[in-house]
C-alpha cells in the first residue's frame, strides 16, 4: 500500500455514488505524489474511514518575516513531457475536491502555489495509463506567545514578593483541520507546543530555566532580569515574548583578607589556619542591598564580651575585626534590600585560628656562615617554618653556666629578633659553651609554656633547659 494514498481511476458507466467510492478505493500506484520541498514539517493524515494516508505539509513564517510560499509540485513519470495535470482544491461547503485551481497539459512537471492552504487533489494523466490521483493537506501554521506584563513591559507588582516571582504566559496555537475524503468527518491534526522560559541578567543567561505557561520561581534573582517566554513545536516554529522583572531581592555575599602580626598588608587566608592575633578585613559583595549587618563571632569564650553586630549601608565599607582565641569561626552577613527582603550568608570555609604552639631550638652558631646566627624561635610562612603560633605573652631569660644573666626579653614574640650571642646587648660576644634559658609564655588559648611540656607524640619540649653556643665549625 502506498502511504500517500495514490489511486488509479477507471472510467465506467456506474452511478455517481459508486463512482465516488470507486475513486477513493481504487488501486494505488507508486509513481506519483504531491511534494512540498519548502514545507517546515511533514506529517501524515489519520483518516477515520478512508483506508489510505495522505501527506500533511505545514508552513510557517519566521517571526516578523514574509508570508511563506506554499508551493506544491508533481512530476511526470520517466522524465517525459507528455503529462496532463489537473489541480483541485477542497471546499468545506461542498465536502468535495471540486474547485479547479490549475490545468496544465503536455509538460514534465506541474507546480501550484497554495495561497490559502487547505486540501488539494491532483489528477495526473499520462497517455494510455490510468489517471493517477493523489491528495495533500497544506496548512499555514502560527503560534502566539504572550507573557503577562504591565504597560511598561514589567512583571506586575502582584506577581512577586520577597519569596518568589511568578511568570504567566498565554499560548495560542492554530488548529489544523482536515476532512476524511470518504466519510466527510472533520479531523484535527495537533502539533503539541513546547513551552519554556529563559532568563537573562547581568550575571548569567539561563536557557530553558523553567517550563510551562505558569511558573513560580522560589529563588528569585537579585538582579533585574528579563524573562523570555519561548514556544516551539515539531515544525520548528519559534515564537517568543519578553517581560522584565525589576528585582526587589538581595543576595548577601562577602569575602575576606587577613593580616597577622608579621604582615604589612592584607593577604589571602591560609588553608592551614592562622596565628593570633589575626586582623580580618571583610569585603562586602552583596547585590541589591541597602542595609548590612555583620556578626563576626559565632562563639564567645569565657572572659569575652560578645560585640554588638556592625550595621553598614555601603558595600564600599570594609569592616575589620581582630580574632584572638584559637577556634574555627563562622561569620554571618545579613543583607536587607530597599523593599525589605532579607538574605544572609556565612563563609563557606571557616576562619581558622590555630592553637598556640611554641618550639625551642637547643643550639645556635652566630659565627658560622649559613648557620643559626641567633637563638630565636622562627615563624616564616614562606619557608614553611613555624615554631610558634598564637602566643599572647612571652618572656625569656638566658644565664651563663655560672648563673649570670646574659640576655632577657619580654614582649610580643612577633617582635623578638632573638639573642645574637652577646652579653646583655653590649656587643661583647658571650663565650662558647652551655647556657641556661628560662621561658615563660602563654597562648591565646591560655596554654602555658614553662618548664617541660609533653608533646602529643610522647616527646618533650623544654622551656627551661640548656642550649649550646658554638663559636667555630665542627
Amino acid at each position: 500500500m502506498n502511504p500517500f494514498g495514490l489511486q488509479k481511476l477507471y472510467s465506467g458507466k456506474i452511478s455517481s455514488f459508486l463512482a465516488l467510492v470507486f475513486l477513493l478505493l481504487a488501486e494505488v500506484t507508486l509513481d506519483a505524489q504531491i511534494l512540498a520541498p519548502q514545507a517546515s514539517y511533514t506529517g501524515t493524515t489519520q483518516y477515520s474511514v478512508f483506508p489510505y494516508q495522505d501527506p500533511i505539509y505545514v508552513f510557517y513564517s519566521p517571526q516578523g518575516g514574509t508570508y511563506p510560499q506554499l508551493k506544491l509540485s508533481a512530476q511526470c513519470p520517466g522524465g517525459g513531457n507528455d503529462c496532463n495535470f489537473i489541480w483541485y482544491k477542497y471546499r468545506f461547503a461542498t465536502g468535495q475536491f471540486d474547485s479547479v485551481v490549475k490545468t496544465e497539459t503536455n509538460i514534465n512537471q506541474s507546480e501550484i502555489t497554495a495561497v490559502a492552504g487547505g486540501g488539494y487533489r491532483l489528477v495526473r494523466q499520462h497517455g494510455p495509463d490510468p489517471d493517477t490521483v493523489c491528495r495533500a493537506w497544506v496548512f499555514v501554521h502560527d503560534i502566539v506567545a504572550d507573557a503577562l506584563e504591565t504597560n511598561e513591559g514589567k512583571v506586575p507588582d502582584t506577581k512577586f514578593t520577597c519569596d518568589y516571582v511568578e511568570l504567566n504566559g498565554t499560548v495560542r496555537t492554530d488548529t489544523l483541520v482536515y476532512t476524511d475524503p470518504q466519510s466527510g468527518a472533520l479531523l484535527k491534526y495537533t502539533l503539541k507546543p513546547t513551552i519554556y522560559w529563559s532568563s537573562v541578567n547581568e550575571e548569567e543567561t539561563v536557557e530553558n530555566a523553567f517550563s510551562g505557561t505558569y511558573v513560580r520561581n522560589y529563588n528569585p534573582p537579585p538582579f533585574d532580569t528579563r524573562y523570555i517566554l519561548k514556544v516551539t513545536d515539531a515544525s520548528g516554529i519559534l515564537r517568543s515574548d519578553t517581560v522584565l522583572y525589576k528585582s526587589i531581592q538581595t543576595r548577601a555575599d562577602f569575602s575576606f583578607l587577613v593580616k597577622d602580626a608579621q604582615d604589612s598588608e592584607f593577604r589571602q587566608a591560609s588553608q592551614d589556619g592562622e596565628s593570633a592575633p589575626l586582623v580580618v578585613q571583610f569585603i562586602n559583595k552583596s547585590v541589591n542591598g541597602k542595609s548590612f549587618t555583620w556578626k563576626f563571632l559565632d562563639t564567645v569564650f569565657r572572659g569575652q564580651t560578645r560585640p554588638l553586630p556592625l550595621v553598614t549601608s555601603d558595600t564600599a565599607i570594609k569592616p575589620e575585626f581582630t580574632y584572638y582565641i584559637p577556634h574555627r569561626y563562622t561569620v554571618r552577613l545579613i543583607s536587607v534590600s530597599e523593599a525589605g527582603c532579607v538574605d544572609s550568608t556565612v563563609n563557606s570555609e571557616p576562619l581558622v585560628i590555630k592553637p598556640s604552639l611554641l618550639e625551642v631550638p637547643n643550639f645556635f652558631t652566630p659565627d658560622i656562615p649559613g648557620g643559626n646566627s641567633r637563638f630565636i624561635i622562627l615563624r616564616d610562612r614562606q619557608k614553611n617554618q613555624e615554631s610558634f603560633a598564637s602566643i599572647r605573652s612571652f618572656h625569656i631569660t638566658i644565664y651563663s653556666r655560672w648563673g649570670a644573666k646574659v640576655y632577657e626579653y619580654e614582649g610580643d614574640i612577633n617582635d623578638w629578633d632573638g639573642w645574637d650571642g652577646t652579653v646583655r646587648g653590649s656587643g661583647r660576644p658571650a663565650a662558647e659553651g652551655y647556657y641556661y634559658y628560662v621561658i615563660e609564655a602563654k597562648g591565646y588559648d591560655d596554654v602555658r609554656y614553662q618548664g617541660v611540656k609533653k608533646t602529643d607524640d610522647g616527646g618533650k619540649i623544654y622551656y627551661t633547659g640548656f642550649l649550646y653556643l658554638f663559636r667555630q665549625a665542627f
